[in-house]
């Protein structure tokens, strides 16, 4: 017959050396080197300025209206406008559900985005509801 050490010994000895959860790199708060960055099926976007964010999911989308300098979608509860250059990547990977975060880079980084989509501003503005 085998001796080996009891079940509550190897329990306790389990919970002790257990690894703790740690956050994902994902979950730190984005640079803003990257103007946005593309997942595979993300449930929605996540919009960053300076020091703020905020989230809306996807099935709240409802269209897309973009222009030279300026991208606005339109969800249920209220619009997000997009203004920057090169943005046309940025509509066509919206329109595909593609994209997971828009980081806003504010126009001082103009210069070092010459080619590269620049996030200039965003800006939320909630549907006004009118009482008849």
């Amino acid at each position: 017959m085998l001796h080996g050490k009891s079940d509550e010994i190897r329990t306790s000895e389990l919970t002790t050396t257990a690894a703790q959860p740690q956050l994902a790199e994902s979950a730190n708060f984005p640079g803003v080197d990257q103007a946005y960055m593309i997942w595979e099926r993300p449930p929605g976007v996540m919009f960053y300025r300076a020091k703020s964010s905020f989230w809306l999911p996807y099935y709240l989308l409802q269209g897309m209206e973009f222009q030279a300098e300026v991208l606005t979608m339109v969800f249920a509860a209220e619009d997000v406008i997009i203004e920057g250059r090169n943005l046309h990547c940025l509509y066509v990977e919206l329109a595909r559900h593609t994209v997971a975060r828009i980081v806003e880079q504010g126009k001082r980084y103009a210069a070092l985005a010459e080619n590269r989509p620049l996030i200039a501003c965003i800006e939320r503005r909630p549907h006004s509801r009118e009482v008849q």
